[in-house]
């Protein structure tokens, strides 16, 4: 961009302050130029197949995850169901968008801007009742006089209007501020700038039928009416796939010498295979959610999706939920916002049924609780479903030695003809003619 037309733009944007310049002059005078005649932004990024799955893996995983208001400690909490936000949150997000598509187009926001913006509307009482998402690049970030974050927003018919912070729904991506997220598309511009490059590349070889470059050599001097005739002609006679091996007759004792090094040399192919990884490292995202199977297998896929939850998305959910804690539920105490992650760490089914196993067996789960995970419906009364079920044989740690005591007991009453203690934390005796269930049924006397 030249400097006349930097003033001019400085002019259309009526200025911009040193303290908070516009994105644009950021960018200007320390986005460096792209390895490509091709300027790369945050929209035709979105060109290169590997930047737009990586945003879709990202935006579609969480926009789709359930998200519960809880209140209480953490880990007793029980979850809210009729609470507004839950509605908000998984239904309906305003009167246009679902919930799903609003959360989408946030997290998209955050991911290829660096920032997801959306105008929090309230009810007469004061209450949230609708998010509408606000396109980042229509919102400029200031700090007032009492250094408060308000957000400036350009709306469709170009007026400015000003946010406070309270109006705001800001999720910031990784910043130096901690208030504004940076733009992946700024800060990688060369690296997609050289995918571009690459993926030009390959067009243009393939419209010349895939073959490198050539130069026609003549033993004499041509004439300007003679070489503009032969440039147009071999042009229209031979540029472009569609006309491919048409036979050229060569005058005057010219020659044809290719030019350029072939694909193989160049290493094409992998040139572009390794822009892959270098954009699924942009995002953290493995690369087989944006179809590189190159490296893939059964093993490493399973625990390179658990790591993309882990390590990926994590970060990412609690900036959501600290988002809508502060913004949503204005910091009150006891009540909070969680995703439900457990879809995304299922197993396969073999590894499922074992682990249910193991939580029925050893009483963390009943298994009604089990069938509700895998959406069956819950067992019959009779059935007992919604009873924890533990094994007969054991015993608590701290009644081992309230048994060795009842031991010592037994053995004195038994002298006496007494009948002796029953242990602790046992199954109980059926010596005394009577039985006790389990799950703590009453006594049934035996025939």
């Amino acid at each position: 961009m030249t400097l006349a037309k930097a003033s001019l733009r400085a002019q259309i944007v009526a200025g911009t302050p040193l303290a908070n310049p516009e994105e644009w002059i950021i960018r200007w005078l320390f986005g460096g130029a792209p390895v490509t005649p091709t300027y790369v932004d945050e929209m035709s990024a979105l060109r290169l197949t590997a930047y737009y799955g990586c945003i879709r893996v990202l935006s579609e995983s969480i926009s789709t995850l359930p998200i519960g208001i809880y209140r209480g400690d953490e880990g007793q909490a029980a979850e809210e169901i009729d609470h507004p936000l839950t509605t908000l949150l998984n239904d309906q997000s305003n009167d246009v968008m679902t919930a799903v598509v609003a959360r989408e187009a946030l997290q998209s926001h955050m991911v290829g801007w660096g920032n997801g913006f959306a105008e929090i509307e309230f009810n007469g009482a004061g209450q949230v009742q609708a998010l509408w998402p606000i396109p980042p690049n229509r919102v400029r970030i200031e700090r007032n006089g009492n250094r408060d974050v308000l957000f400036r927003v350009t709306d469709f018919d170009n007026r400015s209007i000003t946010l406070d912070k309270a109006r705001v729904f800001h999720i910031p991506g990784l910043g130096f501020d901690g208030i504004k997220g940076y733009s992946p598309a700024a800060i990688a511009r060369r690296t997609l700038g050289l995918s571009v490059g690459a993926e030009e590349f390959g067009v243009r070889f393939f419209e010349n039928d895939a073959r490198p470059g050539i130069a026609l050599k003549h033993p004499g001097g041509l004439s300007d009416k003679a070489y503009n005739r032969l440039k147009s002609t071999w042009q229209d006679e031979h540029g472009g796939v569609i006309n491919s091996w048409r036979p050229r007759i060569l005058e005057e004792g010219m020659d044809i010498a290719q030019i350029g090094l072939p694909n193989a040399d160049m290493e094409f192919v992998n040139t572009r295979k390794f822009q892959l990884t270098e954009i699924a490292r942009l995002f953290r995202v493995p690369p087989h959610l944006i179809m590189d199977l190159e490296r893939g297998t059964y093993s490493n896929i399973e625990h390179q999706s658990l790591e993309f939850v882990k390590f990926s998305l994590r970060t990412h959910l609690f900036r959501w939920e600290q988002a809508i804690n502060q913004k949503l539920l204005f910091g009150a105490e006891g009540i909070y916002a969680q995703h439900d992650v457990d879809d995304l760490l299922r197993g396969d089914f073999k590894t499922r049924m074992e682990g249910y196993g193991f939580a029925v067996q050893w009483g963390i789960k009943t298994r009604n609780q089990i069938r509700g995970i895998e959406s069956d419906p819950p067992l019959p009364p009779d059935q007992r479903g919604d009873e924890i079920m533990v094994p007969q044989n054991m015993v608590f740690v701290t009644d081992i030695e309230k048994n060795r005591q009842l031991a010592i007991a037994a053995k004195a009453a038994g002298k006496d003809g007494t009948p002796p203690p029953e242990p602790v934390g046992a199954a109980p005796s059926k010596a005394n003619g009577s039985a006790r269930h389990v799950y703590g049924e009453e006594e049934h006397a035996q025939s």
